[in-house]
């Protein structure tokens, strides 16, 4: 049997030579395949050990560090051996393995500190002190005076005891403390001695104060002590802190504390899970032991944001590994069945012979065998190299220091090489299974007649490999992402979804041929009438022959649908980091702040005055550097026509000038962002009734129903600038008609307002309110029956409320619900009515009434998310809150996104900033309703933002707190070099693998093309066919071929990024990218790689034609010449 096994392979290494040219690029797919599958492994570990090495670079070494700290009592000898026991095993146990170095050290609690002698005064002042013991310090101090403790004790009384103690020099300077000094640290609480009496038995300064010794003593020692209180340390020796002082207090628990100096440079990427996972458990056993266990350090933050990050930026990058594996696997199928089929007379011949199908199985299996073995061993080292020379690459350059890339051969690099020859293995198998059956007669019929559909059409495995891709889809689109949690909150991808790029890109492109012979035939029935003989020959030749052209078309279909899957990738990701920017910060100035106004602005405050919204943007616009400045309002506020609390945020803004400085993408909404802005200009909002510019006293006739002591009557009015005023008319303490005039020059809370009375005036408003805050307001009514200005020579009636057709209500609240206005046919005279106005009870300091004007909605723009969780759709009034203001809303439409708007987490309205003003002001008492943020655009990219933001603060009314600064974002928020140079070595084997795979796969495909046709070139040729028709023939056939798999594949690659992209929108650590991603392909490397594929394959042509060109027909048609 093995004798035979031998003899076999014999051959199969003969014929495998005899057929090199064909085999060896076979070989190259296999071992590609084999290499990109363990370079997965390979390239992933690598990129890991460069992100945790620039994660770890990022701290100090004394952040890194662990320092652990715990309580316990009572303290003596044995409690401490047992308590150091304890930490000691679960320091060996988990995390000595990257410790270095550890120190220990203990102190008592904090205790009042005064003069020997003086014990009953502790407490009154700031003083502090601890005793504590801190292991090795001699070899880390230098003497400044006298000398280190004694262990023992000096004396010990009933209720006290002596020790010796050294001080640090600063404590020395700060309590005046000298050699032999006796301090008496006092306990805060009852013990079995009242103090302790420390004699200073010397003053040291640390030697190397920088080292990472002493980070023990600042994060424990000092971590109590509080920046109101002198602390003096007293450090005693080990044997005096658990001998003596310990015992002597009996009720005392000590805190004691380790500090393990970690060695970063035995954490890798193998180990680095294993390093936060030992950290978390030495936590989490240490603190069921010690009391109050504290453990502090930055690493396993650091390793968490690492393995976080790592996760969701390698995340794309699998998914088009995957991709790329699949395209090199169906390479690798399409090329055995091409071999296959350049060896059809052979097998035919052999069977002839008496060779079974099984024999002739064997020989392929061996083959493949072969083949797949001698690409898995050399694959995985194939793949280690070539990502270790990445390193000198200039995009790994400053990663690497422009060395090699240190690579690790693991276990799993060898199983995923192992994974790749094994389904190389079966894709080379799978043609021959069919081939190893096929007969002589067999093999005439077929190439007299080809079969007119593949295996995957007969069988309709592509509907089937559809199906899957549509389940997967749907399930994918259920999920929202491919990272989903566990039912621990684990993050997890799936790694079935990560494959339906791939499945979704072969089936598709398998069900687009099943049609094209279809598109053929019709093709050379319709245009045989006009295209030339050697054109329609070629175009039927190609229906005639599907199979033949669908595997060549499927792999560029393949290769281009990767091309364009794994560029528009890398360059999305470019765009989206650039756009995430644009987004948050929304101009290029954003500045939250506000405009002091009254009794905002702070005596000598020389900044200007607050006067207008227009003379504000002026003055904003005319400093160095600024193009345009927009005003906006940001408010919170929820639905109250909802039956759950829905909170929002409102966002408005001054339409004109907002389109021109904030960014804006046109899929935000379904209309641009100057027509949705526009639409909510309220033009029918209330207006008012014009105040002639000669009056100088406003004048209302009233009469309340009873005495309402401390209900005030108030006018609202608009002044000339666009302000808001509100005039205190008086009191409404009286039953009768009366006359109630205010001076128009004496606006605001008693006549003072520090808004200038800026002609033309417009009366809005007529409220009333409780003045007396801690008392609600009592239900209520009063006729008013006119409204009249007076000037120096006349008087002019504003209003005599013979109806109240042109009044409504002012519903700011709740309880304004149930007012009530309506026309009263009592008046002053007893001729002409009046108004009658009802309040209900109601809050203080609230303004309720009247307004002159209709009610109208204001206009508003809602989110997705503010539409979905409320229900209400285009169309749709509803009452919403706006800064506690009530206000009626009409949605006008909806959008997805808007800049500086985060739709994942919060639901927003968008407003007209004057619309809005007009609303709200209406019922505000007498605050005025202004912008808070300013949205700049900037004409040089270089300018000094500090200096403009000075200039804000200093020469406009507009206080600043906090500033978004567009070119400082993109500068700090550039792609991680470490994803960015990620993503450009997989583009490069993403190129790489469409050039050379799509360059073989056609080489091949001509030669066996040529090889298995030069009977029929013959044939045709001796029937008359010219050179010329035969040149247009092969120019048609393998020009289609070119075409429609460069198009479909490039069209296909496309949409499936599109699909696909945004179940992968993931920032670094797992949260949603907004904006989501926009598609963006980079066509110049695309292009280049096009343009290389389509020179090969014309010269590939043009020298099949000149072989063409030099057929002997004698040779070709002479019996025993042909194959």
């Amino acid at each position: 049997m093995i004798i035979r096994f031998v003899r076999a392979w014999q051959y199969v290494i003969r014929r495998s030579i005899a057929h090199w040219k064909l085999l060896s690029s076979v070989m190259l797919g296999v071992l590609l395949a084999s290499s990109i599958m363990a370079g997965t492994v390979i390239y992933f570990d690598a990129l890991r050990e460069l992100a945790l090495r620039k994660t770890l670079e990022q701290f100090t070494p004394t952040e890194i560090d662990i320092v652990m700290q715990g309580h316990r009592g009572p303290v003596n000898h044995d409690e401490y051996e047992l308590v150091s026991q304890i930490v000691n095993e679960g320091i060996d146990e988990r995390v000595s393995w990257f410790v270095d170095q550890r120190l220990r050290t203990g102190k008592t609690p904090t205790m009042f500190l005064t003069r020997a002698g003086s014990e009953q005064e502790a407490g009154e002042d700031n003083a502090r002190s601890y005793l504590a013991f801190l292991e090795n310090i001699d070899a880390h101090i230098i003497m400044r005076g006298g000398g280190h403790p004694r262990p023992d004790v000096i004396e010990k009384g009933s209720d006290f005891l002596v020790v010796e103690a050294m001080i640090p020099i600063e404590a020395s300077e700060e309590f005046n403390a000298q050699i032999g000094d006796r301090f008496s640290a006092v306990p805060p609480w009852t013990d079995s001695v009242s103090h302790v009496t420390v004699v200073i038995s010397g003053i040291f300064q640390r030697s190397e104060p920088e080292k990472r010794y002493w980070d023990i003593d600042d994060a424990v020692l000092k971590s109590a002590t509080g920046s109101s209180f002198r602390t003096m340390p007293l450090f005693v020796t080990e044997e005096s802190f658990l001998g003596t002082i310990g015992p002597s207090f009996q009720r005392m628990e000590a805190t004691y504390g380790w500090l393990l100096q970690v060695e970063a440079s035995r954490i890798n990427a193998l180990n680095a899970s294993k390093t936060l996972a030992d950290t978390e458990r030495m936590n989490s056993t240490l603190a069921s032991t010690l009391g109050a266990y504290r453990q502090t350090t930055i690493l396993d933050n650091a390793l968490r944001e690492y393995d976080i990050r790592l996760f969701f930026s390698k995340l794309p990058m699998f998914v088009v590994l995957v991709l790329i594996s699949v395209v090199i696997l169906y390479y690798v199928m399409t090329l055995s069945s091409l071999v296959v089929e350049d060896r059809r007379n052979e097998v035919a011949l052999l069977r002839s012979r008496g060779a079974s199908t099984a024999q002739i199985l064997l020989v392929f299996i061996l083959e493949g065998l072969t083949i797949a073995s001698i690409s898995v061993v050399i694959g995985p080292l194939l793949a280690a190299a070539t990502i270790s020379i990445l390193g000198f690459t200039p995009a790994f350059a400053d990663l690497s220091g422009g060395t090699l890339l240190t690579v690790s051969l693991s276990g799993g690099a060898f199983l995923m090489g192992g994974i790749g020859g094994a389904l190389s293995f079966v894709a080379l198998i799978v043609p021959a299974v069919q081939a190893s059956r096929i007969t002589v007669t067999q093999q005439r019929q077929a190439a007299a007649r080809p079969g007119d559909k593949p295996v995957f059409q007969r069988y309709y495995l592509d509907v089937l490999l559809l199906v899957i891709g549509i389940l997967l889809f749907r399930q994918l689109t259920e999920q929202g992402s491919v990272v989903a949690r566990n039912l621990f909150g684990e993050m997890m991808v799936s790694q079935i979804l990560l494959a339906v790029p791939g499945v979704i890109l072969i089936a598709a492109a398998m069900i687009l041929l099943r049609l094209l012979p279809i598109l053929l035939n019709l093709g050379s029935k319709l245009a045989s009438k006009w295209l030339s003989v050697g054109l329609v020959l070629g175009i039927w030749q190609m229906a005639r022959n599907p199979t033949h052209y669908a595997r060549l078309s499927l792999l560029l279909i393949l290769t281009a649908g990767l091309g364009i899957f794994a560029s528009s990738f890398s360059a999305t990701l470019d765009r989206s980091f650039e756009e995430r920017v644009l987004f948050v910060t929304g101009s290029d100035v954003r500045v939250d702040g506000t405009i002091p106004v009254g009794s905002q602005r702070s005596r000598g405050d020389s900044t200007p005055v607050y006067t207008s919204n227009p003379e504000l943007i002026s003055t904003i616009e005319e400093m160095k550097g600024v193009d345009q400045a927009s005003l906006v309002r940001r408010s919170s506020g929820h639905d109250l026509s909802a039956a759950f609390v829905t909170n929002y945020e409102m966002l408005a803004m001054e339409g004109d000038s907002f389109s021109e400085v904030a960014w804006f993408r046109s899929d935000f909404a379904p209309s641009p962002m100057t027509t949705l802005l526009a639409d909510l200009d309220d033009q029918e909002g209330p207006r008012g009734i014009p105040i002639p510019d000669t009056a100088t006293t406003l004048q209302v006739r009233v009469k309340p129903d009873r005495r309402h002591e401390s209900v005030m009557l108030t006018a609202r009015v608009l002044n000339g600038e666009g302000r808001y005023l509100t005039y205190q008319v008086g009191g409404l303490n009286f039953s009768e008609w009366r006359d109630l005039e205010v001076p128009l020059s004496r606006p605001g809370y008693r006549g003072r307002s520090s808004t200038q009375v800026v002609k033309p005036l417009t009366l809005v408003a007529i409220r009333i309110h409780e003045r007396r805050g801690n008392r609600r307001l009592q239900p209520g009514s009063v006729l008013i029956d006119e409204v009249r200005v007076i000037g120096e020579a006349e008087s002019h009636q504003l209003e005599g409320f013979d109806n109240v057709d042109q009044w409504s209500l002012l519903q700011t609240s709740d309880n304004a619900l149930t007012d009530v206005l309506r026309a009263s046919d009592i008046g002053f005279d007893g001729q002409t009515g009046s108004a009658l106005f009802s309040w209900s009870e109601g809050a203080a300091i609230s303004a309720r009434g009247i307004y002159h004007g209709l009610p109208t909605p204001l206009p508003v723009l809602a989110s997705s998310g503010y539409v979905k969780r409320t229900g209400h759709s285009p169309g749709d009034r509803f009452d919403v809150s706006v800064s506690g203001n009530r206000v009626i809303v009409e949605l006008s439409e909806k959008i997805d996104y808007f800049p500086t708007m985060n739709t994942a987490e919060k639901r927003f309205l968008i407003a007209d900033l004057s619309s809005l003003i007009r609303h709200v002001s209406l019922g505000d008492l007498y605050g005025e309703f202004l912008p808070n943020e300013m949205w700049i655009s900037t004409t040089d990219s270089d300018l000094d933002h500090d200096e403009l933001i000075q200039s804000i603060n200093t020469d406009s009314p507009f206080s600043t707190n906090t500033v978004q600064k567009r070119a400082e974002r993109l500068a700090e928020s550039k792609v991680d070099p470490l994803v960015k140079a990620g993503w450009r070595s997989l583009l490069f084997i993403a190129f790489l693998a469409v050039l050379v795979l799509s360059i073989l796969g056609f080489l091949v495909h001509a030669y066996v093309s040529f090889r298995n046709r030069q009977v029929q070139f013959a044939l045709l040729r001796t029937v008359g066919l010219s050179i010329r028709q035969l040149i247009a023939m092969v120019w048609i056939e393998q020009t289609l071929v070119i075409v429609v798999g460069l198009v479909l594949g490039t069209w296909m690659g496309g949409r499936l990024g599109a699909t696909i992209m945004p179940f992968l929108g993931h920032d670094d650590f797992g949260g949603r990218v907004m904006p989501p991603f926009a598609i963006q392909v980079n066509w110049t490397i695309l292009g280049l790689t096009y343009l290389i594929m389509i020179v090969v394959f014309t010269l590939v042509i043009l020298g099949l034609i000149w072989i063409i060109q030099r057929i002997s027909l004698q040779r070709v048609l002479r019996l025993g010449e042909v194959g």
